[in-house]
Protein backbone atom coordinates (compact mmCIF):
# COMPACT_ATOMS: atom_id res chain seq x y z
CA UNK A 1 0.00 0.00 0.00
CA UNK A 2 0.81 3.26 -0.69
CA UNK A 3 0.06 6.64 0.93
CA UNK A 4 -1.89 8.75 -1.34
CA UNK A 5 -0.74 12.26 -1.88
CA UNK A 6 -3.99 13.54 -2.36
CA UNK A 7 -4.54 12.87 1.41
CA UNK A 8 -1.31 14.56 2.32
CA UNK A 9 -2.18 17.93 0.79
CA UNK A 10 -5.03 18.19 3.28
CA UNK A 11 -3.46 16.82 6.55
CA UNK A 12 -3.45 20.05 8.21
CA UNK A 13 -6.84 20.13 9.94
CA UNK A 14 -6.74 16.91 9.95
CA UNK A 15 -3.34 17.09 11.99
CA UNK A 16 -4.51 20.42 13.88
CA UNK A 17 -7.38 18.69 15.39
CA UNK A 18 -6.16 15.76 16.37
CA UNK A 19 -3.20 16.91 18.18
CA UNK A 20 -6.12 18.61 20.70
CA UNK A 21 -6.57 15.18 22.52
CA UNK A 22 -3.47 13.04 21.06
CA UNK A 23 -4.95 11.13 18.26
CA UNK A 24 -3.77 10.88 14.87
CA UNK A 25 -4.44 9.46 11.49
CA UNK A 26 -3.18 7.79 8.84
CA UNK A 27 -4.64 7.89 5.42
CA UNK A 28 -3.56 5.40 2.51
CA UNK A 29 -4.76 4.58 -1.09
CA UNK A 30 -5.46 0.96 -1.72
CA UNK A 31 -3.70 0.65 -4.82
CA UNK A 32 -5.22 -2.37 -6.76
CA UNK A 33 -3.31 -4.87 -8.79
CA UNK A 34 -4.88 -3.43 -12.54
CA UNK A 35 -4.38 0.46 -11.56
CA UNK A 36 -7.12 0.92 -14.38
CA UNK A 37 -9.98 -0.63 -12.56
CA UNK A 38 -11.34 2.57 -10.64
CA UNK A 39 -13.52 0.05 -9.39
CA UNK A 40 -11.00 -1.41 -6.83
CA UNK A 41 -9.49 1.66 -5.80
CA UNK A 42 -10.45 2.73 -2.01
CA UNK A 43 -8.71 4.74 0.74
CA UNK A 44 -7.87 3.32 4.02
CA UNK A 45 -7.64 5.62 6.90
CA UNK A 46 -5.91 4.69 9.74
CA UNK A 47 -6.88 6.66 12.97
CA UNK A 48 -5.82 6.86 16.96
CA UNK A 49 -8.07 8.41 19.59
CA UNK A 50 -6.13 7.93 22.53
CA UNK A 51 -1.80 8.88 22.69
CA UNK A 52 -1.31 5.36 24.10
CA UNK A 53 -3.22 3.45 21.02
CA UNK A 54 -1.97 2.28 17.63
CA UNK A 55 -2.87 3.68 14.41
CA UNK A 56 -6.33 1.35 13.60
CA UNK A 57 -8.09 1.03 10.73
CA UNK A 58 -11.21 2.68 10.30
CA UNK A 59 -14.16 0.63 10.11
CA UNK A 60 -17.82 -0.15 12.26
CA UNK A 61 -15.83 -2.82 14.03
CA UNK A 62 -12.99 -0.87 16.26
CA UNK A 63 -14.25 2.78 16.56
CA UNK A 64 -17.35 3.99 17.69
CA UNK A 65 -20.37 5.71 15.45
CA UNK A 66 -18.83 9.42 17.17
CA UNK A 67 -15.21 8.26 16.08
CA UNK A 68 -16.43 6.97 12.42
CA UNK A 69 -18.40 9.79 12.68
CA UNK A 70 -15.23 12.40 13.97
CA UNK A 71 -12.74 10.87 11.34
CA UNK A 72 -15.40 11.05 8.58
CA UNK A 73 -15.58 14.68 8.91
CA UNK A 74 -12.37 16.08 9.41
CA UNK A 75 -11.34 13.66 6.46
CA UNK A 76 -13.98 15.44 4.51
CA UNK A 77 -13.12 18.90 5.79
CA UNK A 78 -9.19 18.43 5.12
CA UNK A 79 -10.32 18.20 1.35
CA UNK A 80 -12.26 21.18 0.78
CA UNK A 81 -9.88 23.26 -0.63
CA UNK A 82 -9.36 20.62 -3.71
CA UNK A 83 -12.39 20.61 -4.81
CA UNK A 84 -14.36 23.50 -5.96
CA UNK A 85 -18.50 23.11 -5.28
CA UNK A 86 -21.42 25.66 -4.90
CA UNK A 87 -22.75 24.37 -1.82
CA UNK A 88 -22.04 21.11 1.03
CA UNK A 89 -24.51 19.55 2.90
CA UNK A 90 -23.67 18.05 5.98
CA UNK A 91 -26.34 15.49 7.71
CA UNK A 92 -26.67 15.10 10.85
CA UNK A 93 -22.56 14.05 11.44
CA UNK A 94 -22.73 15.02 15.08
CA UNK A 95 -24.78 11.85 15.78
CA UNK A 96 -23.16 9.46 18.05
CA UNK A 97 -20.96 12.38 19.05
CA UNK A 98 -19.70 13.26 22.70
CA UNK A 99 -20.07 16.86 23.81
CA UNK A 100 -16.34 17.68 23.45
CA UNK A 101 -16.03 16.09 19.94
CA UNK A 102 -19.21 17.70 18.85
CA UNK A 103 -18.39 21.09 19.95
CA UNK A 104 -15.09 20.90 18.32
CA UNK A 105 -16.55 19.51 15.00
CA UNK A 106 -18.94 22.45 15.14
CA UNK A 107 -15.91 25.00 15.19
CA UNK A 108 -14.05 23.40 12.50
CA UNK A 109 -17.36 23.59 10.04
CA UNK A 110 -18.11 26.72 11.47
CA UNK A 111 -14.83 28.37 11.11
CA UNK A 112 -14.78 26.36 6.97
CA UNK A 113 -18.16 27.64 6.14
CA UNK A 114 -17.55 31.29 7.47
CA UNK A 115 -14.40 31.71 5.13
CA UNK A 116 -14.90 34.64 2.59
CA UNK A 117 -15.20 32.21 -0.91
CA UNK A 118 -16.36 29.51 1.01
CA UNK A 119 -19.24 26.95 -0.28
CA UNK A 120 -22.57 27.78 1.41
CA UNK A 121 -22.61 25.11 4.02
CA UNK A 122 -26.22 23.37 5.00
CA UNK A 123 -25.98 21.22 8.30
CA UNK A 124 -29.02 18.96 8.97
CA UNK A 125 -29.48 18.02 12.50
CA UNK A 126 -32.13 17.33 14.71
CA UNK A 127 -30.01 18.51 17.64
CA UNK A 128 -27.13 21.32 18.65
CA UNK A 129 -25.53 21.37 21.61
CA UNK A 130 -26.51 24.58 23.98
CA UNK A 131 -24.22 27.21 24.02
CA UNK A 132 -22.42 26.36 20.53
CA UNK A 133 -20.65 29.55 19.12
CA UNK A 134 -22.49 30.98 15.91
CA UNK A 135 -20.38 33.31 13.14
CA UNK A 136 -22.33 36.24 12.48
CA UNK A 137 -22.02 34.92 8.86
CA UNK A 138 -24.14 32.42 9.65
CA UNK A 139 -28.36 32.08 9.28
CA UNK A 140 -29.91 29.56 11.23
CA UNK A 141 -33.02 27.95 10.54
CA UNK A 142 -34.96 26.10 12.69
CA UNK A 143 -38.10 23.54 12.21
CA UNK A 144 -40.00 22.70 14.07
CA UNK A 145 -41.79 19.26 13.33
CA UNK A 146 -43.60 16.37 15.31
CA UNK A 147 -45.38 15.80 18.09
CA UNK A 148 -43.15 16.17 20.59
CA UNK A 149 -42.77 19.93 19.87
CA UNK A 150 -43.22 21.91 22.94
CA UNK A 151 -46.99 23.85 23.19
CA UNK A 152 -45.20 27.52 23.70
CA UNK A 153 -41.87 28.71 22.82
CA UNK A 154 -40.29 32.24 22.94
CA UNK A 155 -38.76 33.00 19.85
CA UNK A 156 -37.38 36.21 20.53
CA UNK A 157 -35.84 35.36 23.63
CA UNK A 158 -33.97 32.58 21.88
CA UNK A 159 -32.63 34.53 19.33
CA UNK A 160 -31.96 37.84 21.77
CA UNK A 161 -29.73 34.99 23.76
CA UNK A 162 -28.58 33.68 20.44
CA UNK A 163 -26.96 37.63 19.57
CA UNK A 164 -25.11 37.62 23.08
CA UNK A 165 -23.04 34.65 22.61
CA UNK A 166 -19.59 35.44 21.53
CA UNK A 167 -19.01 35.48 17.76
CA UNK A 168 -16.80 32.62 15.99
CA UNK A 169 -13.75 34.65 14.39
Amino acid sequence: MGEISLMRAGDGIVTAAADNDGAGDEPRAEEPRDDQDYGNWGVEIRVAFRKSEALQVLDNHRQSGGERAVSTILYLQSMQHMVAAPFRVVDEINQGMDQNNERMIHEIVVGTACQRGSSQYFLITPKLLPDLNYHPMMKVLCIFNGEWQPTTLNFARYITDARRRPAVH
